[in-house]
Parts: structure tokens; C-alpha cells; sequence
């Protein structure tokens, strides 16, 4: 898409786009290799899996008389930034549905569902809607002053929903929380420790997610670079990520380029997070 901007937008942050024939509001990623004066969206998103993200709603309406392939690269569109107070993530073992001023994306994670949010709305409203689908014991966290909700749903030893709401880079760590969520049976001590969105055993965070439609974050997929995944199809073998929409192969295919030009003598990938 050709895209016309008059505003300054930032990396991490949200925007909103619009063309003639719909708008999207999507997390921005800037990126020296865009072309200037275009914009990227994956088309993969439908309202099955985010509240605002269906870029095929954005294009013209035209498609090839003969492979009936749309026009996707053709549409003018406008970009605007778009501020959320907060941001955060849930995490369930079922589907859950959220208020309609809500902005979520979900994405695979082990043993449910994983929701990143954005919302604007009172604070004390999340409160609420979580008490109302409750089911085992609850545990929360309230500091409302200071724009941050926590809370999780126990059955047995295992999480069976959590909620992390906060200022918008300051919700919890996504990683870790997803972490004791995959495990059957949580510790007294990670129990406790859960509302603190923070590790007690010195869980290293996964990254940025990379792959959104399994959840793979940028650190775990130089990690099976480095261990010798030097290929799109290995990294899938190993982490799933790519092997789904596909949309962040041209990422993996970055990552392990970069492994390339700074691999030692010795053949052996020492790639980080940091260099990455």
C-alpha cells in the first residue's frame, strides 16, 4: 500500500490506518528496509484472531481477471498514531470474548489462549469483567492509582485464566507469565510470585515476538540458530514458528543471515539478543 503520513510515528507504538474502504489499527514496527512512502501489513489476520487487524477489509477491490489474485499493493492509505493508557495480556484456558473497546490480538500459546491488549477505558472496568467470568479461586493485585491490575484463577495447582493490565510498557513480563501458565501444577513460591509478573527462577525472557501465530519471541529463535537451526524450515522443526501464516519467515531468514556475518572462525554461532 502507498501510504501518506503527516504525523510522527514510533516504533512499539499503535496506529491507526485508513483507506476508502476500511481502517485497521495496528502495532507499528519501524524498519529501514520498508520502502519510504509504503506500508506493510501481514494479511493473515482475520477477526478470528484480532479485533482490529483485518487488512483485507483495506484494499481496493479489485482482483486479477484471470487468477483473481486482489490488487493489495495499490491502495493508498493513510497512517495516523493512535495512544493507548494500557496495554497488557490474559491468558486462559478457553476462548474468552472482551469488551468491544478493547484491542486484542491472540496468539497460540501452551495449554490455551494468549491475548495481548490495548484499551483506554476505565481501569476498574477490567476488575469486573474478569470477577465475571471467574471460575476457582481468584488472586488479584490492585493499584488503580497506579494504573495497574493483575489477577490470575486457580483450579487444583494450575493457572486457569490470568489478566495483566498496566501503563502501556509496564504490564508484566509476557513471557514469563506464559511460562508457569504452560506447567500442570505451580510451587507455593511461584504461586505467590505470579501477580509479580517476574520469575523466581531467573527465567530469561523470550524477545519480541517474532512468530505472533505461535508465540515465538526473537531471543528463542536466535537460541535454535545458534544451537545449528540455520534454515526457515529447521527453525520451524524445532519452534513452529513459520509454519503457519508465514508471515515471519522473511524475519527468520534476517536472523539467521545475521548469524552468518557473525559467525567465528570456528564455524559456531554465538548470536544474542542484543545483536539482533
Amino acid at each position: 500500500m502507498s501510504v501518506h503520513c503527516q504525523y510522527i510515528v514510533a516504533d512499539g507504538d499503535f496506529a491507526r490506518v485508513v483507506t476508502d474502504y476500511g481502517q485497521c489499527t495496528l502495532r507499528v514496527v519501524v524498519s529501514e528496509r520498508q520502502q519510504r512512502g509504503m506500508l506493510f501489513a501481514p494479511i493473515h489476520w482475520s477477526e478470528e484472531t484480532a479485533s482490529a487487524a483485518r487488512v483485507g477489509a483495506l484494499v481496493a477491490p479489485f482482483t486479477d481477471p484471470f487468477s483473481g489474485q486482489p490488487e493489495n499493493k495499490a491502495t493508498p492509505a493513510s497512517i495516523t498514531p493512535y495512544e493507548y493508557v494500557f496495554r497488557g495480556f490474559a491468558l486462559s484456558r478457553t476462548q474468552l470474548e472482551f469488551p468491544p473497546h478493547v484491542l486484542w490480538a491472540r496468539s497460540a500459546v501452551t495449554g490455551g489462549y494468549g491475548y495481548l491488549l490495548a484499551d483506554n477505558a476505565d481501569l476498574a472496568g477490567w476488575q469486573s469483567w474478569l470477577q465475571s467470568i471467574a471460575v476457582g479461586d481468584l488472586a488479584e493485585y490492585r493499584d488503580l492509582g497506579g494504573g495497574v491490575y493483575r489477577a490470575a484463577t486457580f483450579a487444583d495447582e494450575r493457572i486457569e485464566a490470568c489478566l495483566f493490565v498496566g501503563p502501556a510498557r509496564d504490564a508484566g513480563d509476557w513471557d514469563v507469565v506464559k511460562s508457569l501458565f504452560a506447567l500442570d501444577a505451580l510451587s507455593d513460591d511461584q504461586r505467590r510470585m505470579l501477580l509479580s509478573g517476574k520469575s523466581i527462577d531467573g527465567l530469561a525472557s523470550a524477545g519480541p515476538i517474532v512468530c505472533a501465530c505461535f508465540g515465538v519471541g526473537r531471543t528463542t529463535i536466535c537460541d535454535a540458530i545458534a544451537a545449528g537451526a540455520n534454515s526457515p524450515g529447521e527453525i520451524g522443526a524445532r519452534l513452529k514458528a513459520g509454519t503457519n501464516c508465514g508471515s515471519c519467515i522473511p524475519e527468520l531468514k534476517r536472523l539467521i543471515a545475521q548469524a552468518d556475518a557473525i559467525a567465528p572462525a570456528d564455524g559456531q554461532h554465538r548470536l544474542t539478543a542484543a545483536a539482533s
